[in-house]
């Protein structure tokens, strides 16, 4: 798998005449900054259900230290 830059990608894709996409680094910059928080924001969902399941254990009573098959 070849790991060539936008620019290379561009010049085989539209020949050295094209000329290049408006704005194209600010699309790129808001969605390099999208996926960044998306990623986030599902590392934070995955936290708040995991701390949520241990304060449902607690007050169930259950003992969340051993695994459910022993």
């Amino acid at each position: 798998m070849y790991n060539d830059s936008i620019d290379t990608l561009l010049l085989r894709h539209y020949g050295r005449s094209a000329p290049a996409p408006v704005d194209l680094e600010a699309h790129l910059l808001a969605s390099v900054r999208l996926v960044a928080l998306s990623t986030a924001g599902l590392g934070a969902l995955s936290l708040g259900l995991e701390g949520l399941r241990l304060v449902e254990a607690a007050l169930i009573g259950q003992d969340t230290t051993k695994p459910a098959y022993t």
